[in-house]
């Protein structure tokens, strides 16, 4: 589970509001500003900019883009583990990986362009309309208060106290029965394919 970010979280939540539009984002090229669009002042429109900045929108599609590419990497493991050699296997998951990574290296900057081009006609509309100037100006101060960023450098420092302090305490109790659990997975994998 991944630990507590305060920023994911506002990240998550103007995603979600983002996913309601999805339905209108492919005609919303072609179409023309709405009424709240176009007559929105000038300074609201900065700040939502400045709010799309320090949020990277963008990032939303590289994260649909790596989830794939990283889950058939662990499947390939996870099936590679019960079915070779270690030799091979590790042979096998290095080409993997390398195909993995070129395709990630040849399509991320294809995403991040894109990303943000319909970010300006998906999401950029929708904090417009739904928050205030007040608001957003509140929103931009959270992202760019030193508190969190400090927090933010924090973040690895805590988890590795907590990493490490957990892997002493809980590692001799759980490591065997996820070795146990691992080995029951393989057999029955074994099982499986060999009738």
């Amino acid at each position: 589970m991944k630990p507590f970010n305060l920023k994911s979280v506002l990240n998550c939540t103007i995603l979600a509001v983002g996913c309601m539009a999805t339905t209108h984002s492919f005609s919303a090229d072609a179409a023309p500003k709405s009424q709240a669009e176009s007559s929105a002042p000038k300074t609201k429109q900065q700040l939502v900019q400045r709010l799309m900045e320090l949020w990277h929108v963008e990032a939303v599609g590289v994260t649909m883009l790596r989830e794939p590419i990283e889950n058939a990497l662990r499947q390939s493991r996870a099936a590679l583990q019960a079915r070779t050699t270690p030799e091979k296997r590790d042979e096998a998951l290095k080409d993997i990986e390398k195909y993995c990574h070129e395709l990630l290296e040849k399509l991320t900057p294809k995403v991040l362009e894109r990303s943000k081009i319909l970010a300006q006609t998906t999401v950029a509309p929708l904090i417009s309309e739904r928050l205030t100037e007040e608001e957003l100006r509140q929103v931009i101060a959270i992202l760019e208060s030193p508190a969190l960023a400090k927090f933010e450098k924090m973040r690895p420092e805590m988890q590795k106290a907590l990493g490490t302090k957990l892997g002493e305490e809980q590692g001799k109790e759980i490591r065997p029965q996820m070795e146990e659990l691992q080995q029951r997975i393989g057999k029955r994998m074994r099982e499986a394919i060999e009738s």
